[in-house]
C-alpha cells in the first residue's frame, strides 16, 4: 500500500509538470498490481481520452463500467457508459448493463437500451442474451408487439413444436405458455440452488432454485422450484420444459392470476 501510495504522488507530480505520459505510465503500473482501484483506472481512462489514445482508452472505460456495474454504481455507470459511447459503440452486454442501471431513473431511457441491446445480440445470434432482454422490454412497456417477440425469442431456444408443463396451465406450446407468464408477471427474480446433469448420459438436466414472483395485481409470492429440461440429441436445443413445485401453499395467490 505504501508503494502504491508513493507511484500516486509520482503521478500526481508528473501531472503538475505537464508530463501526462509519464502519470500515465504510473497509473498503469498500479493497475497491474490493483486493477480493482477505481479512481486509478478512472484517472487513466481520463489520460488516455486526453491523450488520444482511444483503443487503450476504450479497454480502461470498459473496465470502468464493469466494476461500477457490479457494485451498482447507477450515476456514476451511466457516466461512463456514455463517455464509452463518445469513443466505439458499445457492446450489446455494456448496453443491457447501462439499462440496468438506467431503469430505476429514466424508464424511456432504459427501455431504448434494452431495445439496442436486443438489436445487438440478434446480431450475434445470442439467443439467450436476446431473451433476456426481450424479458426487461415487456416489464417496461408490456405491449401485445413486445409480449409476441418474448414467445418467439424463448421459442428459438426450443426444437419446433417444444412445450413447457406447470402445475397451473398444464402442457402448454413455448410461444402460449411465456406470453400468459409474461401478461401476468410484473417482475421475477430466480435464486439458483443447484443445477444437475445426468449421470447416465440422458440428455437431460434439473434446475433448482427459488423463484421470488411479483404479479401484475401486486402480489407477490416466492417458492422452491425444480424445472426438468430434457434436450435434443441433433440440435442441443430444448425439447421441453417441466416445471416441480409445491402448489399448496401458492395456490391462492397464483391460480387464477393467468389471463
Amino acid at each position: 500500500m505504501a508503494d502504491i501510495s508513493k507511484r500516486l504522488e509520482k503521478a500526481e507530480k508528473y501531472l503538475q509538470r505537464s508530463k501526462p505520459e509519464a502519470a500515465l505510465e504510473e497509473y498503469l503500473n498500479i493497475l497491474d498490481e490493483e486493477p480493482k482501484n477505481e479512481h486509478v483506472r478512472q484517472a487513466a481512462a481520463d489520460l488516455c481520452l486526453a491523450l488520444d489514445r482511444r483503443p487503450q482508452a476504450v479497454e480502461l472505460f470498459s473496465g470502468l463500467f464493469e466494476q461500477e456495474f457490479e457494485a451498482g454504481e447507477s450515476a456514476k455507470g451511466s457516466i461512463t457508459y456514455k463517455k464509452l459511447c463518445k469513443l466505439t459503440t458499445p457492446t450489446p452486454m455494456q448496453t443491457f448493463h447501462f439499462a440496468q442501471l438506467t431503469e430505476k431513473r429514466d424508464r424511456k431511457e432504459a427501455l431504448e437500451a434494452y431495445q439496442t441491446a436486443l438489436q445487438g445480440f440478434e446480431r450475434q445470434r445470442k439467443d439467450k442474451q436476446a431473451l433476456a432482454a426481450c424479458k426487461r422490454i415487456v416489464e417496461l412497456s408490456p405491449t401485445i408487439e413486445n409480449l409476441q417477440l418474448t414467445a418467439e425469442k424463448a421459442a428459438a431456444l426450443f426444437v419446433p413444436g417444444g412445450w413447457v408443463q406447470s402445475p397451473f396451465l398444464g402442457r402448454l406450446p413455448v410461444r402460449e405458455y411465456v406470453a400468459k407468464v409474461a401478461k401476468s408477471s410484473s417482475n421475477a427474480k430466480l435464486t439458483v440452488h443447484d443445477v444437475l446433469v445426468s449421470a447416465e448420459g440422458h440428455l437431460r438436466a434439473v434446475a433448482y432454485y427459488l423463484y421470488d414472483w411479483s404479479l401484475k395485481d401486486g402480489t407477490r409470492v416466492a417458492f422452491d422450484c425444480a424445472d426438468v429440461f430434457n434436450f435434443d440429441s441433433e440440435s442441443g436445443h430444448i425439447e421441453s420444459i417441466v416445471l416441480v413445485y409445491d402448489t399448496h401453499p401458492v395456490r391462492g395467490a397464483v391460480e387464477d392470476r393467468y389471463p
